[in-house]
């Protein structure tokens, strides 16, 4: 791969990261909407949800901040006339690392709201009467 191809990984992979950061937010926020409403779903359960969504934020962010100084290191050691092959693959690498935890925390996190669905919509038993 020429060094122009090398330099613009980290800036192709950016939007997506963006694209991911987008929906989590999103997601992160709709955890409020219950979180407020009265006899909403289990309180404990909400809380590591937003850990999660937490970690993934983190995670994430920190994607875009390897993949830009990635990007700028890259250009920077390439205007010194050096390659910038190594420093730019192992800092992608990093990046992607990180968007990897966050995929792993955002599958626990659906992990999660599936069973706090299963008990909100679990048939409750009959109060007796008497």
């Amino acid at each position: 791969m020429d060094v122009f191809g090398v330099l613009l990984q980290p800036v192709i992979l950016i939007p997506g990261v963006g694209l991911l950061i987008l929906s989590t937010a999103a997601r992160f926020g709709q955890l409020e909407g219950p979180a407020r409403g009265p006899g909403g779903p289990d309180p404990d359960g909400l809380l590591r949800r937003a850990r999660r969504f937490h970690i993934a934020l983190i995670a994430l962010y920190v994607a875009v901040l390897v993949l830009a100084i990635s990007s700028i290191g890259g250009g920077l050691i390439f205007l010194l006339d050096r390659p910038p092959h190594g420093f730019v693959t192992a800092t992608v690498c990093l990046a992607v690392l990180a968007v990897l935890v966050a995929v792993a925390t955002l599958l626990t996190e659906c992990r999660l709201a599936m069973r706090m669905l299963g008990e909100e919509f679990r048939p409750r038993p009959a109060a007796k009467e008497g």
